[in-house]
């Protein structure tokens, strides 16, 4: 797993920007947060279509053996949502922990 605070660009940067009370630092921050909580949403094909963020979905566990996975659904027409499914890999029982990739 990805820390996003150790990711946080070393001293120099901010220092570039004393004067922003910090605002370079948040918003440092916040680029690293959503590239680490966002979702690549892809086409049939496996072409690239969205960067998606959804804050639900980013708060399920992660894991190197996941036993379900994120399936998107991109819309074909203007002025349709990307919407999403949990999708098991393997059976699960009542209380097991769902885990993506």
């Amino acid at each position: 797993a990805v820390d996003c605070e150790q990711l946080l660009l070393p001293a120099p940067l901010h220092s570039q920007y004393a004067e922003d009370n910090g605002a370079a630092a948040e918003v440092v921050r916040c680029i690293l947060q959503m590239q680490c909580n966002n979702f690549t949403a892809v086409d049939y094909y496996g072409k690239f279509v969205a960067e998606v963020c959804d804050p639900v979905t980013a708060l399920m566990n992660h894991s190197c053996a996941p036993n379900a996975a994120v399936a998107w659904h991109c819309p074909a027409r203007p002025g349709e949502h990307i919407c999403h499914t949990v999708r098991c890999l393997e059976p699960l029982n009542p209380g097991d922990e769902v885990l993506i990739s």
